[in-house]
C-alpha cells in the first residue's frame, strides 16, 4: 500500500547473553523477565505494592522513594530492584557485564 510507512524494525540494546535472551522471551511472549544480580539482594524478591517507604538506586546513583501503589520488585530490606513490571530496574542488582 503506497503512502503508509513501513514498520521500523524493534531494536533492543545489546546487553550481553543473559540479558539477550531474557529481552527476547520478554518481547516473544509479552511478559516481564527480571534478572537481578544475586550478590546485591537481600534475602528474597517479591512482586508487590510499594508502600512508599521502598529506597530505589537509579542508573545514575541518585536515590529514589517509589510511590505508595507502585508494582516493584522489592527484596527483604525494602528496597526496590526493579519498578514498572521491570522496565525500571535498580543499579543496585542489574546484572553487569565488565568486559
Amino acid at each position: 500500500m503506497a503512502g503508509l510507512p513501513r514498520p521500523r524494525p524493534l531494536c533492543v540494546p545489546r546487553g550481553g547473553p543473559l540479558i539477550d535472551l531474557c529481552n527476547a522471551v520478554s518481547i516473544a511472549f509479552a511478559v516481564p523477565v527480571a534478572v537481578f544480580e544475586v550478590s546485591r539482594v537481600s534475602g528474597f524478591v517479591e512482586v508487590r505494592y510499594a508502600t512508599g517507604d521502598e529506597t530505589y538506586l537509579t542508573f545514575s546513583g541518585e536515590t529514589e522513594n517509589p510511590a505508595a501503589g507502585e508494582v516493584i520488585f522489592a527484596d527483604a530490606e525494602g528496597r526496590a530492584q526493579g519498578r514498572g513490571w521491570t522496565n525500571r530496574q535498580s543499579g543496585l542488582s542489574a546484572v553487569r557485564f565488565d568486559f
